[in-house]
């Protein structure tokens, strides 16, 4: 997903606020992992679905099953 962002230059903090507000449809300040998962998919990033799980799984670091915006920016910026 970062080579994808990147791609695109939306790899600055302003760009990846607007994105993750884009994919937090339901405005929990967090992303489901149907939520990530529909964003990877948007940005043409091709994975399965165990392995979109488990990308969104290393990404949730407290292990909530959603993704903070912080935990969203350490993900992407690493």
């Amino acid at each position: 997903m970062r080579r994808a962002l990147h791609s695109r230059g939306t790899m600055g903090v302003a760009h990846l606020a607007k994105i993750f507000r884009q994919y937090d449809r339901d405005h929990s300040s967090s992303l489901s992992l149907s939520e990530f998962s529909d964003a990877l998919t948007d940005f043409g990033v091709n994975l399965r679905d165990d392995q979109k799980r488990l990308l969104f799984n290393s990404f949730d670091s407290n292990g909530d099953g959603e993704l903070s915006y912080q935990e969203f920016l350490k993900g992407e910026r690493g």
